[in-house]
């Protein structure tokens, strides 16, 4: 029995040493599971090895065969090891990413939310602004109209009774009229006989300018005429009237027997503006 052990040592101590230490292996390997690779080439190894063992006996090949199937055991769990870290690494990226991309969203929409204040603030700024401008325009364009009189118009009109000269020629005295409720520093007239043209020299009477004034400034007042000297006998007259903004056109007529006073004033663009029709004088 003891010479079959020492025969038994002396053939196999090598093969045994190497069992043992991957005993050991593996015992340490199942506690502290190595890198994928690692295994794997230990188990390559221990095929080399156990193919270089001869005259083994069926148990011996039962611990080789053992060895084998811990180590490729021994992979399979570091396979699944580093699986298990990488999907934890991964879903700790994805969770870092995740709370990244929050961060991102909600300082994108403190941004939007800033610049919406900073846009409604410098909106309701211009806002105040453009109302001060309207204000000031207003202002301005109504100190323009108390200077200049607006949309205003003068016209004439009949100031008194007709007066009988020595040839026996009937003239009206005219007053000057303002149409609004402010003065008028401009009101330049030029008057022309409104005449049925029938010849030539009908053509040049109507003409010719028989008057050319200027009657500005006249205070406000639309109900109230101002006097002036002028005198124009019985007819129809076609008067240019030129204020400070615009440009009108009256058409009087005066009559007598009965006593009767036609006024119809126009604009540039020949719309009627005032109109008026009376058989008694203004006193």
């Amino acid at each position: 029995m003891l010479g079959f052990l020492r025969s038994y040592l002396r053939h196999h101590w090598f093969f045994n040493l190497v069992q043992l230490v991957a005993v050991g292996g593996v015992v340490y390997w199942w506690r502290h599971i190595p890198v994928p690779g690692y295994a794997i080439g230990v188990l390559a190894v221990l095929a080399a090895i156990m193919s270089l063992h001869a005259d083994m006996r069926s148990w011996q090949k039962a611990v080789w065969m053992l060895l084998i199937g811990a180590f490729l055991f021994l992979e399979f769990r570091a396979i699944d090891k580093e699986r298990s870290i990488a999907a934890q690494e991964q879903a700790a990226v994805r969770a870092e990413q995740l709370k990244n991309f929050g961060e991102i969203a909600r300082g994108i929409d403190t941004t939007i939310e800033h610049s919406q204040k900073q846009f409604e603030a410098t909106m309701a700024r211009t806002e105040a602004v453009m109302r001060k401008e309207e204000r000031i325009a207003k202002t301005t364009n109504q100190s323009l109209e108390q200077l200049t009189g607006g949309g205003q118009f003068c016209y004439l009109t009949i100031a008194a009774p007709p007066i009988r000269l020595n040839d026996g020629q009937i003239v009206f005295e005219v007053a000057k009229m303002n149409s609004g409720p402010l003065p008028l520093d401009i009101c330049h007239v030029l008057v022309q006989r409104n005449l049925p043209i029938k010849s030539q020299e009908d053509a040049f009477r109507a003409m010719q300018v028989i008057v050319d004034r200027q009657l500005g400034p006249l205070p406000p007042g639309k109900d109230k005429g101002f006097a002036t000297d002028i005198f124009l006998p019985e007819g129809s007259y076609y008067l240019q009237i030129n204020t400070r903004n615009n440009r009108f056109y009256e058409t009087l007529t005066m009559h007598t027997n009965p006593i009767l006073e036609e006024i119809e004033v126009r604009d540039e663009k020949w719309n009627i503006v005032y109109s008026e029709s009376k058989k008694e004088p203004k006193k």
